[in-house]
C-alpha cells in the first residue's frame, strides 16, 4: 500500500490547473488492508486564477473538503 507521498500526485492534480496557488492540508488518512485501499482527506485552498473548469477565472478564494479513495489489486491501483 503506497504511502501519503504517493497520494499527493492524484490528489492535487485537478486543482493545480485552476488554482496554480493552491495547497492541501491532509486530515485523515487510512490504509483498509482487509478491502485493499487506501482513503485520504484533505481540505484544499487556492485563488481561481488559472485556466480550466466551467468557467472563465474569478480570482475567488475557495476551500474544497475532498477525499479521494484508491482501490488496489496486486498493489497496483485500480483508480
Amino acid at each position: 500500500m503506497p504511502g501519503i507521498a504517493a497520494v499527493h500526485e492524484s490528489l492535487v492534480g485537478t486543482f493545480e490547473t485552476c488554482r496554480p496557488d493552491g495547497s492541501y492540508e491532509v486530515k485523515s488518512f487510512a490504509t483498509d488492508t482487509e478491502r485493499s485501499n487506501v482513503a485520504a482527506y484533505a481540505v484544499f485552498s487556492g485563488t481561481h486564477t488559472g485556466p480550466g473548469g466551467p468557467c472563465e477565472p474569478t480570482g475567488k478564494k475557495t476551500t474544497s473538503d475532498y477525499v479521494y479513495v484508491m482501490q488496489f489489486t496486486d498493489d497496483r491501483s485500480a483508480t
